[in-house]
């Protein structure tokens, strides 16, 4: 009896398994493949949805088509979902970038004016008078020694060599000069007493334009003393005005807000001590507002 007779037997048998494996697969129960919907994705899978559409929204500003790709979702509040989104990112320590481009659709899809367009390379337009051009000096010319001339009897003909050397001319520089103009004032912050607040003491801020109305995805940042500083923007919360941010302060905590790109920085913030007219002691909150100026 051969040893190796075996071997031979398994790996035929091997070969007829995947043959008739194959055969079953692909002939006698197929898989059929399914077009699937953005609204039957996993929560997860939904927020990178979201995502992916308020990128393209903060590139292109194409409002019809975001809110026509956020239909897909079936989502009841895209705008108030948006919005949670953002704070949950922020809430997370993650990309700001994100937040903030969730808080421009969120608001955008509520009615707010919103600058979406973005270009990778800023470009400065500076005014006229403010360049300062070095004036263009003409050719200069360098002359040489005179031309030796050189006469042999009987010859009639002079022979003159000259060679001029022309320096080119230098360049015009301009010299830029660019002062910046901050898009907010500040009007006004002071502590205040509010008993609807008195379980959750809160920095608010109010950003907005000239007309008054409301201006989402203005950001914000926070440094509590020894604690580090934290980031979030206007518009995040739209069912309070879409100029409107908050951050939960904790009493006996002092604290600075930066209104970056502005210039604008309110210091020693903290919880006031308050008492409701039935002599109940709580702590106070905190209100910024800022505006574009005229």
């Amino acid at each position: 009896m051969n040893p190796k007779r075996g071997n031979w037997y398994l790996l035929t048998a091997v070969i007829m398994g995947v043959c008739l494996g194959l055969f079953y697969a692909w002939t006698i129960s197929p898989s059929h493949l399914k077009e699937t919907h953005p609204y039957v994705l996993r929560s997860d899978y939904k927020d990178v949805y979201r995502a992916l559409i308020a990128s393209a929204f903060q590139t292109t500003g194409d409002l019809p088509r975001a809110e026509a790709r956020l239909a897909l979702l079936k989502d009841d509040e895209p705008a108030f979902i948006l919005a949670a989104q953002a704070q949950r990112i922020l809430a997370e320590g993650g990309d700001y970038r994100e937040a903030k481009a969730l808080a421009n659709l969120s608001a955008a899809l509520l009615g707010g004016n919103v600058q979406v367009a973005y270009s990778p390379t800023p470009t400065i337009e500076l005014p006229p008078s403010t360049l300062t051009p070095t004036p263009t000096l003409p050719p200069s010319l360098t002359p040489l020694p005179p031309a030796a001339i050189v006469t042999t009897p009987g010859e009639e003909e002079i022979s003159t060599t000259t060679t001029v050397t022309v320096t080119p001319a230098p360049t015009s520089t301009l010299t830029p000069t660019f002062t910046p103009i901050p898009p907010f004032i500040l009007q006004e912050d002071s502590g205040i007493c509010d008993a609807t607040l008195k379980d959750t003491p809160l920095i608010q801020i109010y950003a907005t334009d000239r007309s008054g109305q409301g201006v989402p995805g203005v950001e914000i940042r926070v440094t509590r003393a020894r604690e580090g500083q934290e980031s979030f923007f206007t518009g995040l919360k739209p069912e309070f005005g879409l100029g409107y941010a908050d951050f939960e302060m904790t009493p006996g905590v002092v604290y600075m807000v930066e209104l970056l790109n502005s210039g604008i920085q309110v210091s020693e913030i903290t919880a006031k001590e308050c008492s409701t007219e039935g002599g109940e002691d709580y702590w106070g909150s905190w209100q910024i507002f800022v505006t574009i100026p005229e």
